[in-house]
């Protein structure tokens, strides 16, 4: 959200947003945060699985044994 706001026309977007859709912006709110908590647990499980393949590779006979 700190790097959406930074950028000016994405903070005057989130603006003009939140006063023509009082209603619905709370809720847009909510849900881009919880996409973006999503997407950040993917990546760090990804960052996880990365490390197991780098640590299995250098078991160069474990890793040849691979299909």
């Amino acid at each position: 959200m700190e790097y959406i706001f930074q950028k000016p026309e994405y903070r005057k977007k989130f603006i003009e947003i939140s006063k023509e859709h009082k209603e619905d912006f709370s809720e847009f709110c909510n849900l881009l945060i919880n996409d973006m908590n999503s997407l950040l647990f993917d990546g760090l499980l990804a960052l996880e699985e990365i490390r197991n393949y780098e640590l299995m590779r250098e078991n160069t006979q474990e890793w040849n044994q691979l299909d």
